[in-house]
C-alpha cells in the first residue's frame, strides 16, 4: 500500500513538472509574437519617368520603406529583383536584415529603363513574416530623350489633354529629363505662358536655376509642379430669350411711333440691333470672357548655353 502511494506521488510530481515546463514554453512562444510586412508607399511603387539608358539620380533615389507592424522582429533574408530588370536597390541589403517590431528599414531604389514606355516588375522579399515571400511591384516609364540634350514632358500619369474647370485651380507635375551624354547644363529660366484669357500659371518649387547632367551620378531629372488658375466664365445670353425681347420691343416701338415719341424708338432700335447680332440659335452663347474651348499652355526652359526648349500642353476648359 505504501509503495503504491509513493508511486502515485512521484507520478503526480512528474505531471506537475511537465505542466510547469509546458506553461513556461507556451509563455515564451506567446512572448515571441509574430512579425509583419508592409511597404510605404504601398505596392505598386511608382518610380516616375527616366530617359532611356539613364539611371534615376543616385543622389535622390526613390525610397522604399519596409515596415514591421508585427510583434516580433522581421528578418528579411533576401530581396530579389528579376534578372536583368531595370530596377535595382541603391542601398544594398546586408543579408539578413533584421527589423524590430514597430520599426522600418529604408532601402532606396533606382530605375534605368532600356526601352520606351511603361515598365513593371515584381520583386520578392524573402522573410519570416506570414505570407512569405512578399511581392512588391515597381513601375516606371522610359522616355526617348535625344543624346546630349534634355527634354520637358508632362508626367506620364497625367491625362492628355489636361482638363481644367473655369473658376478653379488645377495642378499637375512636369519633368525635365537629361539624355545620355549631356554635359553639366544649367537651366537659367523656366516660364509658363499661354492658356485661357486671364489665366495665371506658377511653377513650384519656386524656380531660380537647376542643373541637369547625363550621367548616372548627377541630377538626371527634375520634377516640378504646374499650378494653373482659370477665371470663371462670363454670363451667357440665350438667343431664344433675345427673340422674345425683340418681339416685345417691336410692340413698344409701334406704340411709340404712333405717339410721335421718337427717343424711345431710337433707344430700342439700338438694343434690337445688339440682340440681332447675337443670332437666332436656341443654345447659349458666352459673352466676351472665357468660352468652353480648347487651349494650350506653354512651358519654356532656357539653358545658359543653347536654345530654349518648349513643351506645349493641350488644355480643355470646362
Amino acid at each position: 500500500m505504501l509503495r503504491n502511494l509513493l508511486i502515485f506521488q512521484r507520478a503526480m510530481a512528474t505531471l506537475c513538472w511537465v505542466a510547469i515546463v509546458v506553461a513556461i514554453g507556451g509563455s515564451a512562444c506567446w512572448a515571441q509574437g509574430t512579425p509583419g510586412f508592409t511597404t510605404t508607399p504601398a505596392s505598386p511603387v511608382e518610380l516616375g519617368p527616366s530617359a532611356v539608358g539613364m539611371t534615376t539620380p543616385h543622389g535622390g533615389p526613390v525610397p522604399l520603406q519596409i515596415n514591421n507592424p508585427g510583434t516580433a522582429p522581421l528578418v528579411v533574408s533576401n530581396f530579389v529583383f528579376p534578372l536583368g530588370a531595370a530596377f535595382t536597390s541603391e542601398t544594398q541589403f546586408l543579408f539578413p536584415v533584421t527589423i524590430p517590431a514597430g520599426s522600418s528599414f529604408t532601402p532606396a531604389v533606382l530605375f534605368t529603363p532600356q526601352g520606351v514606355g511603361r515598365q513593371t516588375i515584381q520583386a520578392s522579399s524573402i522573410d519570416n513574416a506570414p505570407g512569405n515571400p512578399h511581392i512588391v511591384e515597381f513601375t516606371g516609364t522610359g522616355v526617348a530623350v535625344p543624346a546630349n540634350d534634355f527634354l520637358i514632358i508632362v508626367d506620364p500619369g497625367t491625362a492628355s489633354p489636361v482638363n481644367v474647370t473655369a473658376g478653379s485651380t488645377t495642378s499637375f507635375p512636369i519633368w525635365l529629363l537629361a539624355g545620355t551624354g549631356l554635359g553639366p547644363t544649367t537651366i537659367s529660366s523656366l516660364q509658363c505662358s499661354g492658356g485661357p484669357v486671364g489665366a495665371s500659371c506658377t511653377l513650384s518649387p519656386g524656380f531660380t536655376a537647376l542643373a541637369l547632367v547625363g550621367d548616372s551620378f548627377g541630377p538626371t531629372r527634375e520634377e516640378l509642379m504646374v499650378t494653373l488658375t482659370v477665371p470663371p466664365k462670363s454670363a451667357a445670353i440665350h438667343h431664344t430669350s433675345a427673340w422674345w425681347g425683340m418681339a416685345g420691343s417691336a410692340v413698344f416701338l409701334l406704340l411709340c411711333w404712333t405717339r410721335r415719341n421718337h427717343a424711345p424708338f431710337i433707344a430700342i432700335l439700338i438694343m434690337g440691333a445688339f440682340l440681332v447680332s447675337c443670332g437666332g440659335a436656341s443654345k447659349p452663347v458666352a459673352m466676351p470672357g472665357l468660352p468652353v474651348t480648347s487651349n494650350s499652355l506653354v512651358i519654356t526652359a532656357t539653358p545658359t548655353i543653347g536654345a530654349p526648349h518648349t513643351l506645349s500642353i493641350p488644355l480643355v476648359v470646362q
